[in-house]
């Protein structure tokens, strides 16, 4: 029987079709790649990531490039077959490809986040400026809505440049030209959440009172964890208060820096009974600018506080076994139970 060839035109745009079609499976075995690292919190890059190192022994080229491997040895042969056979140019697992499928990925996101804040109409917006590691100024845009099912959420936007400088009129427009960027309506802006610094919340040039000139229903509310961080702040200028931390700090350190003093107190704990057992085992150190962790590290010293002075009367009393130092700062820390 005779075959019937189809026209030139219909047999290219079939191949064209195969060939797209094929891409995309390779796309995806790609993005499920970077969308798992970008889910699990781990970071992309090794010690060398450009391509030339990727098949060197002894050197580290990353989680990226592992996870391909990975996938390689797990039997994606479409995956292998295009490694194998592309010009490396062409395999699309550069660190500049990396970036670009991110940026791809971040934008699909924020447009379903996007369209969930439109069914909502109303929302607000939080924001907060620092600099990061390149002493960049960076401000984090939050939006704050009531979704589909009538729950609150807030959905982090993304980093903006402070390109403008960090004023609040220029960081005013910056928030107000993003949120219409990304097809939000301003009209419906209902809130704004910052700290307290002159440039957020000033009443004449802030980022609070230059959007409401322009939108007056965006009502300020001043962020209830820094207001309370503040409050923290203060209350730790008072002598008693300062000093009970101090004695805080003095005591994790005595037993962060000695694996032996922190073994001694490990062997204090078990023991105590199962009714006086305490939770914690380590003490934590007092951080100067977050609350939340000087709370954790307040109420481990609460639950360890009785181990803690049995482990100072013993490490005084049975001197013989440790230096002169240890037992010094023993001896001083445990007149400061009363504290």
């Amino acid at each position: 029987m005779k075959q019937i060839r189809l026209p030139v035109i219909q047999e290219a745009q079939a191949a064209v079709a195969k060939r797209v079609c094929k891409n995309r499976s390779i796309l995806h075995s790609i993005a499920k790649t970077i969308v798992f690292l970008g889910k699990q919190k781990i970071p992309f890059k090794g010690h060398r990531d450009d391509s030339k190192w990727i098949d060197q022994t002894g050197h580290n080229p990353g989680n990226f490039q592992a996870l391909l491997d990975f996938r390689l040895d797990s039997g994606d042969k479409e995956l292998q077959e295009h490694f194998m056979s592309t010009p490396k140019n062409a395999v699309c697992r550069s660190k500049t490809i990396q970036n670009d499928l991110i940026d791809i990925i971040g934008n699909w996101i924020r447009e379903k986040i996007v369209n969930e804040i439109s069914k909502g109409k109303y929302f607000a917006v939080l924001a907060d400026e620092s600099a990061d590691c390149s002493n960049i100024e960076q401000l984090s845009l939050v939006i704050r809505y009531v979704d589909g099912q009538c729950e609150l959420k807030e959905d982090f936007i993304g980093f903006l440049s402070c390109e403008e400088g960090i004023s609040g009129e220029a960081l005013a427009s910056l928030i107000l030209d993003t949120i219409r960027r990304y097809g939000l309506d301003a009209d419906f802006l209902r809130g704004q959440g910052y700290d307290g610094a002159g440039n957020m919340a000033g009443n004449l040039r802030g980022i609070k009172a230059r959007i409401q000139a322009k939108f007056p229903k965006a009502v300020y509310v001043h962020c209830a964890a820094h207001k309370l961080n503040l409050a923290i702040v203060e209350a730790c200028k008072i002598p008693a208060v300062r000093n009970a931390m101090g004695v805080i700090t003095k005591v994790a350190d005595f037993l962060k820096y000695s694996p032996k003093r922190q073994a001694f107190l490990e062997k204090k704990i078990s023991e105590q009974g199962q009714d006086q057992h305490p939770k914690k085992t380590k003490l934590l150190g007092l951080c100067k600018t977050r609350w939340i962790q000087r709370h954790d590290a307040l109420e481990n010293f609460d639950q360890l506080f009785a181990t803690l002075i049995v482990v100072f009367e013993d490490i005084k009393d049975s001197s013989p076994g440790w230096n002169r130092e240890t037992v010094t700062d023993a001896t001083t820390l445990l007149h400061f139970k009363s504290v």
